[in-house]
């Protein structure tokens, strides 16, 4: 018997759809407790971490976009053209206000084929299951995979 991590892994992205379980994640600043990721707002790069740390294809579990990304280049996921993405692989879209608070976020998510990706909604504080692209709205600046971790 041998467990399918990738298997796994895959399956619980999509399995992750609907779910607000990564929604906040509190620190102490000035001796308040406060919810950094604004109960969901910003809570992408918390939901990516934490999967690939389940399975072990990360260091750490992180808050913010560019330290996930900075994570999975040290734990060699290798940046790869949009062309060659498959599923289980990591899409990672430009910076952008949607808040409209005039503070742009970049965004980090799961691709699991067709052009489809999962990862969190700002408006429905959710996991999501959408369109690669945002039809067409949301431009992909990075496409990360890792060798060795798809099953033969």
């Amino acid at each position: 018997m041998r467990f399918l991590a990738f298997t796994t892994y895959l399956q619980m992205v999509k399995n992750s759809v609907g779910s607000s379980l990564f929604r906040s994640s509190y620190f102490e600043i000035d001796g308040k407790k406060v919810d950094l990721l604004q109960n969901g707002e910003l809570s992408c790069a918390f939901f990516v971490s934490n999967l690939l740390k389940l399975f072990g294809q990360i260091e750490s579990i992180h808050i913010a976009v560019k330290n996930t990304v900075a994570d999975l280049e040290r734990s060699y996921w290798k940046k790869i053209p949009l062309e060659q993405i498959h599923p289980g692989d990591i899409l990672v879209w430009e910076m952008v206000d949607f808040t409209g608070n005039g503070k742009k976020h970049g965004h980090i998510g799961f691709y699991i084929g067709n052009q489809l990706a999962v990862s969190t909604d700002f408006i429905s504080r959710n996991i999501i299951r959408h369109s690669w692209n945002y039809g067409g709205t949301r431009k992909i600046e990075g496409t990360y995979t890792k060798e060795g971790f798809i099953e033969n």
